[in-house]
């Protein structure tokens, strides 16, 4: 793979469509597929495009610059920058080196499409920004470890997601340079996520993002309740 891979203006061919595409590429653990699968619906403004080829390689693929890329490139005749489409690129710290977080960024920077956002170390930052838990931490497991003992039995998105405002404002708050797509991975724990929801909040507007909240979710989570209740009768 070229490190330096670089989309051109050409390669971008208007499809006219009414809503924008939001292409979202998590390359870490199924947590965050599952997280963002839940902003599929959210709105007729935009299609939001989960990439996860989990069924059809190894998971640990996901994390390599290469696969990222791949998947990029087979999206690139379907974008249409004038209604707005998207790709977002949402990288733990601790699955990549410096460089090859730098290589990524090179590749996709110029497009003005892509956009890499950085987890530091991990998404589980994100996790604990909805109940604005500090972190500083730089070991995963310890903030896995903490986000379960809040979370107890109930460590899955739809519960925690209502409280998704609070966690985009603290991000804002403990985001060591906002204007830096990575700072120092040594200096502080930090989630860039909220960039991407913000975007969304932008693309939707946040009256109908703040509904999908209000309404949206609580649905979700009672579907939620009642297929587990059922699964746990043998239903």
């Amino acid at each position: 793979m070229a490190k330096n891979r670089k989309y051109t203006k050409e390669d971008v061919r208007p499809r006219g469509r009414s809503y924008s595409m939001i292409w979202i590429y998590p390359e870490g653990s199924d947590d965050e597929v599952d997280y963002f699968e839940y902003f599929k619906n959210i709105s007729s403004r935009i299609k939001v495009v989960i990439n996860n080829d989990a069924d059809k390689e190894k998971k640990d693929t996901r994390s390599a610059n290469k696969w990222l890329l791949d998947r990029y490139a087979e999206i690139r005749h379907d974008i249409d920058k004038a209604i707005g489409d998207s790709a977002w690129f949402v990288i733990d710290v601790d699955r990549k080196s410096n460089e090859d977080i730098h290589n990524l960024d090179t590749a996709v920077r110029d497009d003005g499409i892509a956009k890499v956002i950085i987890s530091n170390p991990c998404f589980e930052v994100w996790k604990l920004y909805h109940y604005k838990v500090p972190t500083f931490n730089k070991l995963c497991n310890p903030l896995k470890s903490q986000f379960k003992g809040i979370m107890k039995e109930k460590n899955v998105p739809v519960y925690y997601l209502p409280f998704i405002n609070d966690a985009v404002q603290f991000a804002k708050e403990n985001d060591p340079d906002p204007n830096h797509f990575f700072p120092n991975r040594d200096s502080t724990c930090y989630s860039k996520v909220y960039q991407l929801i913000e975007y969304i909040q932008e693309k939707i507007t946040v009256d109908e993002f703040n509904k999908f909240i209000e309404y949206g979710i609580p649905d979700k989570i009672a579907a939620y309740n009642r297929e587990n209740n059922s699964r746990k009768s043998g239903n």
